[in-house]
């Protein structure tokens, strides 16, 4: 995980406390909705089910699993505008920001521990707190992808383009490079317009990648 130092402490859930605010926001779905974004988000201690798996136990496609989650996050985004989850949604931001627009699960959960410590037995609540602002997009665990969230202007397809060019570029270099010199190759080396990212975007993107090795400000096949 990357220094959370500058980012403990920004939020006070005296002043918000999101698992109230998520809690509330339930009530207002269907039974059906309620259940499939608890079981998702693992919520009360339970564990996080996949889409295929709660498919079989209600007797729907993965697909339906999809929509019924879809629909009921976008529910719950219009109605959390009337609360106070903005003033989290605020520092969320700002430390997603602080990254280039991209951090991983894992890091996004260590930065809510941080800052909401008499909340660390509802971190599963507190992430989902966070996906309801709709300037934010998380994205689940791929084959070649850790879970992450990120801007909703950046695209998934924008991710995966960076990635295969930094591949590219390591084999080419003998599949190890200084982190300052691949982000200056990936930038030369790109014709696509949406990879004249900040420096710091093109990095939290290829901490993404499993097929890349980060250590000691190298990058490594």
């Amino acid at each position: 995980l990357r220094p959370m130092d500058s980012f403990i402490g920004l939020i006070e859930s005296s002043i918000c406390n999101p698992v109230e605010i998520v809690g509330s926001l339930l009530t207002l779905l269907t039974d059906k909705e309620a259940r499939v974004i608890s079981a998702r988000y693992g919520l009360q201690g339970q564990q996080i089910r996949t889409l295929a798996n709660l498919g079989v136990e209600l007797g729907v496609t993965r697909e339906r699993i999809r929509q019924i989650q879809s629909h009921a996050l976008k529910k719950m985004q219009r109605n959390a505008i009337h609360t106070d989850i903005s003033k989290m949604h605020s520092e969320v931001m700002k430390f997603v920001l602080h990254h280039g627009g991209i951090v991983t699960e894992s890091e996004m959960a260590e930065f809510l521990r941080l800052n909401f410590t008499d909340l660390n037995d509802n971190v599963e609540e507190l992430v989902l707190a966070s996906v309801l602002d709709d300037r934010l997009v998380q994205e689940h665990n791929k084959v070649d992808f850790v879970p992450h969230f990120r801007l909703s202007s950046i695209k998934i397809a924008q991710i995966k383009k960076t990635s295969e060019l930094s591949l590219k570029l390591l084999k080419k270099f003998n599949a190890t490079m200084e982190q300052e010199m691949l982000l200056q190759e990936i930038v030369k080396n790109s014709k696509e317009s949406y990879l004249h990212f900040l420096p710091q975007t093109i990095a939290s993107n290829l901490l993404l990648d499993r097929r890349l090795v980060f250590k000691n400000a190298q990058y490594s096949l």
